[in-house]
């Protein structure tokens, strides 16, 4: 996993409401797979947040 990715992924735990993943040992393709559900996750709080 990238810096960048690591950064990604601590920003979309906060939007998504849920514990800090960043420290997980993953793979570029695991950081990847884990920002596209996160960020999922975080659209639907927000969805459901303003419903």
């Amino acid at each position: 996993m990238t810096d960048e990715q690591r950064g990604e992924i601590t920003k979309l735990c906060r939007e998504a409401d849920i514990l800090d993943k960043s420290g997980e040992l993953l793979t570029r393709q695991g950081a990847h797979e884990r920002i596209d559900d996160l960020r999922e996750k975080a659209r639907n709080l927000k969805n459901s947040s303003s419903a």
